[in-house]
């Protein structure tokens, strides 16, 4: 899809990656290396394409530029995004193009195992078809970029926009493409393996994470939220530092909770929330996808957010980092 967009403000434009999902659940405790029964679910996702939805279930308008295939995956994903109201733009490929696809084998928590991605359109992202849609980009009131993007296509999104952005590196593999332009991110969202890879730091400690986050934002980056898995959050820009701490919330399906995070910081974001306001916010909308057999809640909204945050607040602390 090209062309002249209508884009009342404000918008987020989101460029990352969309592909389909192949999700596999073992009704029992995980064996690997041996047949488990379980079941498998086909879903439309994508970090990029998951923050996007996440944004438009919590009610902002979003548009996604990112790369299809010419199949029946990619007509399936762009309708799904019609019927939520995401804008879905992406490039003319040869007819033979097929969408990106990931496979995850999650264990019996609920927790992925192990993954698969095949992402490798994105590596020849077109830098043209960026530069078509320079308006729409200048005009966001943010912008979320995830780790499928080539580092020049990074470099020319930062020459057409002088904005806030934020970015998701999605994996160690894939973090080494943003190091270059680090300090120009607004807000970053690494996990502790994802932080090491972009830091050179070994994080082993809550000292470790103080320095960690202390490196990306002497580089310029504005806010740094590191994300522990069940041992809650690290998050600190440049006045302070943080640690939330949470009781590890019943999790149904774990695929979607970064997003979903991601999602709640730049909500957060356009709503003007304060640091600490932002943390609990976005951890709440994770929560929220935690819960949820689907990667993205389809219940989802600014109000099962603020409802799951009042139930939240009860076991929900955030301290002084030590």
């Amino acid at each position: 899809m090209t062309g002249n967009h209508s884009h009342p403000a404000p918008y987020v434009v989101v460029v990352g990656g969309a592909n389909v999902d192949i999700l596999g659940f073992p009704h029992n405790r995980l064996t690997l290396r041996d047949s488990n029964p379980g079941h498998v679910k086909l879903a439309w996702g994508g970090v990029g394409r998951n923050i996007a939805e996440n944004i438009c279930r919590l009610g902002i308008k979003c548009f996604l530029i990112t790369i299809l295939g010419r199949d029946f995956y990619a007509r399936q994903i762009i309708e799904h995004g019609r019927l939520i109201g995401l804008e879905i733009l992406t490039p003319q490929l040869p007819p033979d193009a097929i969408t990106s696809s990931y496979i995850a084998l999650h264990d019996e928590t609920g927790d992925m195992a192990v993954a698969l991605a095949c992402m490798d359109a994105y590596d020849n992202f077109p830098a043209g078809f960026i530069l078509d849609h320079r308006d729409l980009i200048a005009g966001a009131a943010c912008l979320v970029v995830d780790g499928n993007i080539p580092a020049p296509i990074l470099t020319l999104i930062f020459d057409l926009y002088r904005g806030p952005v934020y970015y998701d590196p999605v994996s160690t593999a894939k973090a080494e493409k943003a190091r270059a332009v680090l300090g120009r991110f607004h807000c970053i969202k690494p996990n502790r393996h994802e932080a090491e890879a972009l830091s050179g730091l070994r994080i082993a400690d809550d000292g470790d994470l103080a320095a960690a986050a202390s490196h990306f934002l002497e580089l310029g980056v504005n806010r740094v939220f590191l994300t522990l898995d069940r041992h809650g959050l690290f998050f600190a820009d440049r006045q302070q530092s943080r640690r939330l701490v949470l009781p590890p919330p019943e999790v149904v399906n774990a695929t979607g909770a970064g997003d979903a995070f991601v999602a709640g910081l730049v909500v957060s974001h356009l709503h003007q929330l304060n640091l600490c306001d932002t943390a609990a916010f976005a951890t709440a909308c994770s929560v929220c996808a935690l819960r949820h057999f689907e990667t993205i809640n389809p219940s989802l909204s600014f109000e099962l957010v603020a409802q799951t945050l009042e139930e939240l607040n009860e076991h929900l602390r955030i301290l002084p980092a030590e």
